[in-house]
């Protein structure tokens, strides 16, 4: 019993009631609980509006009761007529004799020291909530949650607006900011809702207004402002903020696109080229936005270069303009630094009008501890994990998403299914799968903490990227998912049934750096380092993988890609030349940043444009030729990419000779096709090489990267070669043909 009494004054207490004692029973007054609503109101600490303000109240205290800080006095106007609201404490204002206001819309006209400014009263609309299923299925999620421009119906009237909707769970009051209350952090309580979300809805505003969040802690302390996790949209200037925005307004012309017909994934030819949008080819006129400049630029740029799809680095807006977008705030929310959200879908609408596909480059593994963003958002660990061993990246000062908890899964798969859906884009490149997946990645021992096993996988994380996968392919059986892997993790590419994640591809990233290491080799010490062309290769024959030479191999004090090959001059760029002939010829899909396909000198930086002026250069411009050609082959070449993830489709020729330094082999589709791919990394020519190959027949030369288009020497090359009868341990025939030094030759069998 004594316990009973002490819940019951700690709840008195927490109400702010009065007790008195009448013949002998406690009374709780109504009039003290008012007080301790506006004392609550006027400090931003009431956390249920929705019980003492709007038309729901008491008959016997009023009909009506209104919260309008700084107004001197209040009316209420409903159809025809005006009717002064009482003062009733701090800034509150009742209206006590008056018809019902349950179902009739009204608004309010205040006086600010002689200014009137019409007004809406949000808490006259209490049916704001959604479906259980709505807030949790992530397909629906991004629908409901944040601000949802909406039409709700009072009386006779719709009412069109904003809703919003966040979570915080563990906050004791929200309070919703922007510029339509002056940014008073006062002036419009939040009501709790269920599963800890907070919510209100505000008439007549629309798309445009700039907004975010006041939250008090647990314990009702302050916190920093804080942006919605779920904005459509953001601004920059002169403050980061969140923006409504409605995502139905968009037309989109892709639908042939959209419709075609195309064959598994595996199967098709993949050329990605990698861009940082700001940084491709900045506009100098101020009223054309970024993202509309490079629809007019890019897309038909990419288009004619013959690559399939542009994969573009992180887009999700971030606050540091030093950065790349790869410590998020707004997950979804596309910067606003290069335009609008519609101008982002118009250039992706015209990259699939030109035939090219859109690979986004998505973060899910941080995010930035910006104090606006997601660090402490509601006052606790509520994203990131709180034991900074697994939850902090201490040398980045990152914060790592805690995904042992179900709101935050959900949160990351809806965000992903959010860009394919409102952005159409084609595929998603997930960044720093093995810093998500390995929990002593980039770590010291003291700096990790073991899993339940003793060991360092990551299972919540790879639960979470088996369920993306899952959810990806099946909403959308079109998409590429893109696993950025650097450790080489087992199973990241194999079926979620088969017990891998699921992605469709992972990056390669320690082949293409042992090769480059070939590569910044000189010729005369190349015979020692032949073994890093040839055992990655040989090791992952069969793999579903991507060669990826991307942003991270010309940055960070590696250099540019043609300042990482050997030699000077004429023997640089020849080296440049074979590299490229070889990469386009493995069995892997295929990736190289902007600027590689004519060979920029300078290491990349995000704050420069790349140097187009080398095209007018017969060097570049050869570079930027061999590129475009190398593309177009291997589009329209069958064996060089319908069988990239099966080991029947590539067969060494030669690669045990150290000494002539050329490398064989072939590739070949489930039909008839088969290409010879033949490269010399010596500086001899060889005018009689015998290469065995496993069918007779008539091979025609398809590419020289020695030929006088491509800024090459020109070394003679036969057109045709046929081939002879071999008695051998593994071929029984042979082609004998002329290389070039630093060439590659393509030969197809007709």
């Amino acid at each position: 019993m004594i316990f009973h009494l002490i819940s019951l004054k700690s709840l008195i207490e927490f109400l702010g009631l009065r007790v008195k004692y009448v013949g002998g029973l406690r009374i709780v007054t109504k009039q003290d609980k008012d007080v301790r609503a506006y004392q609550q109101l006027s400090t931003g600490s009431f956390s249920d509006p929705f019980s003492f303000l709007g038309p729901a109240i008491d008959k016997d205290q009023g009909i009506l009761r209104v919260w309008v800080p700084g107004a001197e006095s209040v009316y209420l106007l409903v159809e025809q007529e005006r009717v002064e609201l009482e003062h009733e404490s701090y800034s509150g204002f009742i209206l006590k004799q008056y018809a019902p206001l349950n179902e009739q819309y009204y608004r309010l006209a205040a006086d600010f020291s002689g200014c009137e400014q019409i007004l809406d009263d949000p808490y006259q609309f209490h049916n704001i909530y959604a479906e259980y299923d709505e807030l949790h299925d992530p397909k629906e999620m991004y629908r409901h949650m944040g601000a949802q421009p909406m039409t709700l119906t009072r009386g006779d009237e719709c009412i069109s607006g904003v809703r919003f909707l966040v979570l915080a769970p563990h906050a004791s009051a929200c309070s919703l900011v922007g510029d339509f209350n002056q940014w008073d952090d006062l002036s419009l309580p939040m009501q709790r809702l269920d599963y800890g979300i907070w919510g209100l809805f505000l008439p007549n505003i629309s798309a445009g207004e700039k907004y975010g969040f006041q939250l008090k802690g647990p314990r009702g302390e302050r916190l920093p402002f804080k942006v919605d996790p779920w904005s459509f949209h953001a601004s920059l200037s002169p403050h980061f903020l969140s923006v409504t925005f409605d995502h139905s307004g968009y037309q989109w012309e892709d639908e042939a696109w959209q419709t075609r017909e195309i064959e598994p994934i595996c199967k098709q030819a993949i050329s990605v080229y990698e861009v940082h949008l700001g940084s491709w080819m900045p506009t100098q006129d101020e009223s054309i936005s970024v993202y509309r400049h490079l629809a007019d630029t890019l897309a038909p740029y990419v288009a004619e270069m013959g690559y399939t799809h542009i994969e573009i680095m992180p887009l999700a807006e971030w606050v540091d303009d030093t950065g790349v977008g790869q410590c998020p705030v707004s997950f979804f929310a596309p910067t606003s630094r290069y335009g609008s959200p519609d101008e982002f879908k118009h250039f992706i609408d015209c990259c699939h009008q030109a035939n090219i596909g859109v690979i986004l480059a998505w973060v899910a593994g941080h995010f930035t501890p910006h104090e606006q963003g997601l660090v402490e958002f509601d006052g606790t660990t509520l994203y990131h994990h709180p034991d900074p061993r697994i939850g902090q990246d201490q040398d980045c000062h990152l914060y790592f998403f805690d995904y042992s908890r179900e709101h935050i899964r959900r949160y990351l798969v809806a965000n992903a299914l959010f860009w394919l859906e409102q952005f159409h884009v084609d595929g998603l490149r997930v960044d720093g799968v093995a810093s998500m997946l390995c929990l002593d990645d980039s770590r010291s021992h003291e700096q990790w903490q073991h899993n339940i096993d003793g060991g360092n996988r990551n299972y919540d994380a790879s639960a979470l990227l088996k369920w993306l996968n899952e959810e990806v392919h099946k909403c959308y059986p079109r998409a590429i998912t893109i696993a950025e892997d650097i450790r080489m993790l087992q199973g990241v590419s194999e079926p979620t049934f088969m017990g891998g994640l699921g992605f469709n591809f992972h990056w390669q990233v320690d082949w293409v750096r042992s090769s480059l290491h070939f590569m910044a080799a000189l010729c005369t010490e190349r015979e020692e380092s032949l073994i890093d062309m040839i055992e990655p290769l040989t090791s992952l024959i069969g793999e579903h993988s991507i060669y990826p030479i991307c942003h991270d191999e010309i940055a960070y004090g590696r250099g540019s890609l043609l300042n990482q090959m050997a030699g000077e001059g004429k023997d640089k760029l020849a080296n440049y030349r074979v590299y490229f002939g070889y990469v386009y010829g493995l069995p892997t899909k295929k990736m190289h940043f902007m600027g590689c396909e004519f060979g920029q000198n300078d290491e990349w930086c995000p704050s420069k444009a790349m140097p187009w002026q080398l095209c007018n250069s017969e060097a570049h411009q050869g570079l930027d030729i061999l590129v475009s050609d190398l593309n177009k082959l291997y589009r329209s070449q069958a064996a060089l990419h319908e069988l990239d993830c099966d080991p029947s489709g590539f067969q060494w020729l030669a690669n045990e000779d150290r000494h002539e330094l050329i490398l064989a082999y072939s590739r070949q589709s489930s039909g008839d096709d088969y290409v010879l791919v033949i490269c010399n990394f010596s500086m001899h020519y060889y005018s009689e090489s015998q290469i065995g190959v496993a069918y007779e027949g008539v091979y025609q030369l398809l590419l020289n990267t020695d030929a006088a288009c491509y800024h090459g020497d020109q070394g003679l090359v036969s057109e045709s070669v046929e081939s002879t009868y071999m008695s051998g341990e593994h071929f029984n025939h042979s082609v004998t043909v002329s290389i070039p030094p630093l060439s590659c030759l393509y030969y197809r069998l007709i």
